[in-house]
């Protein structure tokens, strides 16, 4: 966790984020405030990582970031 914090809060154009899952509260609390300083955001996720399984992606929705026109959200499925 230790090397996503550093590095999200030290950046200052962007930020470009590929991830399984986002489910870790401090990270999502993190690119929140990144956000707030305008820093470009961009999330590549799975909302529904495996196929098979019951249970979506929800520890991160684009609705947690909705107010902040500096992040894009992408889902490749």
């Amino acid at each position: 966790r230790e090397p996503w914090l550093t590095a999200i809060a030290s950046a200052k154009k962007s930020i470009r984020i590929a991830a399984y899952r986002l489910s870790d509260p401090e990270i999502l609390n993190g690119l929140s405030k990144a956000a707030q300083k305008d820093i470009e955001i961009k999330i590549f996720f799975e909302q529904q990582p495996v196929k098979h399984e019951s249970s979506e992606n929800t520890a991160f929705t684009p609705d947690m970031l909705k107010d902040c026109p500096s992040v894009k959200i992408y889902n490749p499925t």
